[in-house]
């Protein structure tokens, strides 16, 4: 017997409500990537409501869909704080052991504990130089806080019947106005984040010249500049402590929400959607191999269509565009991952692609959010009297991160579009 689209998409929205739920008591025990964990679950969720939105009635699943961005933007605020804690710990665990040494330490038994300083000294200037142009760009952009504009493939599938007509009745649906908000995954946590940095840097330009500040300071020191033990304490308690206490109340506030009726309310829900979801009955029928087929289609031309624009972009909207093709290539590869029992090999080779091609640019937005971050901690410790030659550094390893992220672009981008 023919699996239908509904029977399908009951199989996938269990098996991801199991995932979230499982992940709860680990939560609430504050077992380590149990907040990652749960988070993924909810996006899981909300990308199969995307996707395949066509085959839920409208009102309930656009209800189901904010209730579920509640609960990821709450554990956004933990997560998030988990991760630049975990992140700064190796950049400092790297790039601050100099820290730890005077400077009578820099003799040859110094060097041959660091053999690879003298071979990264021109990377270490060019890093520099790029971090003092970036600075610039990035006081002047945080006077006119830009937000990256919603982008959507205006491409329409051309298939073979019934495709055609399923893509017809998607396509219908797509202009709905109930789910006009939840096209584009805005991830408010991270919108929010470079918001605040860029007013903080607005605020530092006027109590502070940083760059002037710095570049002396590395005029004085050199590019193999020594910071005391003082600094890196002082640079670990702003970056690391900082984000571990920032952690520590995220999760009070996420064990708040847990005992919320609001979440009590979702997870009835969820376990009623779980065996038996608001399908519109008419497309449930519809044979699971054909519905499926469009969907993965529709979402892959979504991201083909932002690979496309982004050599024609300008360099200031670069890396939002850059940001949009990483969420897309994240929803792809949730759709494929539902449909994977159904389309088998096909689905779980496109869902593979469409992984590497998100974790590439993960990697790429990790190192700029970093790096964001970093500028405001450092105009803040330079606003204190605080030596920031250390935060220039940091800053400067996330700026060759970023750049070798996107070195693995073009292939990854390419493999997608791939038949």
């Amino acid at each position: 017997m023919t699996a239908t689209a509904g029977a399908a998409i009951v199989a996938a929205l269990a098996d991801n409500v199991d995932r979230l739920l499982a992940a709860e008591p680990e939560v609430r025990a504050d077992e380590p990537d149990s907040i990652h964990q749960m988070r993924v679950a909810t996006r899981r969720l909300r990308s199969v409501l995307r996707s395949y939105r066509g085959l839920f009635e409208r009102a309930p699943a656009a209800a189901l869909g904010e209730e579920l961005k509640w609960l990821a933007t709450v554990l956004g605020v933990a997560r998030d704080a988990e991760v630049r804690a975990e992140r700064f710990e190796k950049l400092l665990a790297e790039h601050g052991r100099a820290a730890e040494l005077s400077a009578a330490d820099l003799g040859t038994e110094a060097r041959a504990e660091h053999p690879r300083a003298p071979e990264h000294a021109a990377a270490d200037v060019d890093a520099e130089a790029r971090v003092d142009k970036q600075l610039a760009e990035h006081n002047a952009e945080a006077r006119t806080e830009r937000r990256p504009a919603a982008i959507h493939s205006a491409a329409d599938l051309d298939t073979e019947a019934p495709a055609k007509h399923i893509d017809k009745q998607l396509t219908e649906h797509d202009r709905a106005p109930e789910h006009a908000a939840t096209d584009v995954d805005a991830e408010p946590c991270i919108d929010k984040q470079l918001a605040e940095h860029g007013r903080a840097f607005e605020h530092a330009a006027a109590k502070l010249d940083t760059e002037a500040h710095v570049d002396n300071q590395l005029a004085e020191r050199g590019p193999a500049a020594i910071h005391s033990a003082a600094d890196l304490d002082a640079v670990t308690a702003r970056l690391v402590t900082a984000e571990h206490e920032r952690y520590a109340a995220a999760h009070a506030d996420v064990l708040v929400a847990l005992d919320s009726a609001r979440y009590r309310e979702l997870r009835d829900e969820l376990t009623e959607w779980r065996t038996d979801p608001p399908l519109r009955a008419a497309r449930a029928e519809v044979p699971a191999a054909d519905f499926f087929t469009v969907v993965l289609e529709r979402d892959r031309e979504r991201v083909q269509g932002l690979i496309k624009r982004e050599p024609t972009v300008t360099a200031a909207d670069r890396i939002e565009l850059l940001h949009d093709i990483r969420k897309s290539a994240k929803r792809l590869r949730y759709s494929c991952e539902a449909a994977e029992p159904v389309l088998g090999p096909a689905a779980a080779d496109l869902g593979s692609r469409a992984k590497r091609l998100q974790t590439v640019l993960g990697d790429h937005r990790d190192a700029v959010e970093s790096q964001h971050a970093i500028y405001g901690v450092a105009a803040n410790a330079g606003a204190a009297g605080e030596d920031t030659a250390l935060y220039r550094v940091l800053a400067g390893a996330e700026d060759t991160a970023a750049r070798q992220a996107l070195t693995r672009y073009p292939e990854s981008a390419a493999a997608l579009s791939a038949d």
